[in-house]
């Protein structure tokens, strides 16, 4: 670059202003830099609203030689693939930072809902569906699932066909036992990349069971614990409370209370977030305003100095 001259400031002007005679001069300037530089891939803004990465959601964007390395991913290790983190557009994805999902032939997108919700979740964020019981019984029915979407009080995940089996049991036993405290509720990871993925442990009914063992969709039908002594755990904490036993309304009181506090404090967060958001967007735009300010007061000096 030393010895390279550089395009004259009405040349570079007029390739700002998007002259086609320009731009080529400028490239042509610099033709020797470019041919020295490499390429990583980069989310576009539109990226983390959408489900996995697809090539019109990245763009490729020059870096020098000195900064490239293994660690830095092409468009081929990002099509199809999901981020583990939130990435922000603009920022180089490495490696790490995407992982795969896999998708099988029986995999459904699926809305549900619980009780109570992570004070700010959002889309891309994984959680565990879990319930409790009455009494206190707590059973993990679907683990790591990943927040497709997030529409007021329902989310949109996936499901295959042994963990539709495995949900609806599970809300049949929480409609069955809600009256008496039964809790159906939402855990988030810290960090999905690297925290591995809990191990379910729930049971479905001996009538599920039956209908799983006919679902020509379920292949493996051993994914499925339909095992007994954990289904009689499970029913045994569903038992009612006898009728001079009043903790089933003294539990009910108290879990209403925790989830109405938490769902209040959790539109509150979210409403919070969205006007930031909306902050952040407006002071965006007034700086990009005077920065173009600055840049014809600029221009219109250096007419004035040439006249």
């Amino acid at each position: 670059m030393e010895n390279q001259k550089m395009p004259e400031y009405e040349t570079i002007r007029a390739a700002v202003a998007g002259e086609k005679w320009a731009v080529e001069k400028v490239v042509e300037c610099y033709k020797d830099e470019i041919d020295r530089l490499s390429t990583v891939a980069v989310r576009q803004p539109d990226g983390s609203t959408k489900q996995e990465i697809t090539e019109d959601m990245v763009e490729e964007q020059s870096i020098p030689q000195s900064l490239k390395n293994d660690t830095f991913a092409e468009m081929s290790d990002l099509v199809g693939m999901y981020c583990k983190v939130a990435i922000t557009p603009g920022t180089p994805i490495t490696k790490d930072m995407v992982m795969t999902e896999a998708i099988s032939d029986t995999t459904r997108e699926v809305d549900i809902t619980g009780n109570r919700w992570p004070i700010g979740l959002l889309e891309g964020d994984y959680v565990d569906l879990r319930i409790t019981y009455p009494r206190g019984e707590d059973f993990l029915i679907l683990s790591h699932k990943r927040v497709m979407s997030i529409t007021n009080r329902t989310l949109k995940i996936h499901m295959t066909e042994e963990e539709m089996h495995l949900y609806q049991a599970a809300l049949v036993d929480f409609y069955l036992s809600a009256g008496y405290g039964s809790d159906l509720y939402l855990t988030k990871y810290v960090d999905p990349g690297i925290q591995k993925e809990a191990e379910s442990y729930y049971s479905v009914p001996a009538n599920v069971a039956a209908i799983i063992l006919k679902d020509p969709n379920i292949i493996d039908k051993a994914q499925v614990n339909t095992e007994n002594t954990l289904r009689a755990a499970i029913d045994n904490a569903r038992r009612q409370f006898g009728l001079n036993d009043n903790s089933g309304s003294l539990i009910v009181a108290g879990r209403n209370d925790l989830n109405s506090k938490a769902n209040t404090d959790y539109v509150q967060d979210e409403a919070e977030r969205k006007e930031a958001e909306k902050e952040a967007e407006k002071k965006a735009e007034q700086e990009s305003q005077q920065q173009d300010s600055l840049i014809t007061n600029t221009d219109e000096e250096k007419e004035e100095g040439v006249n």
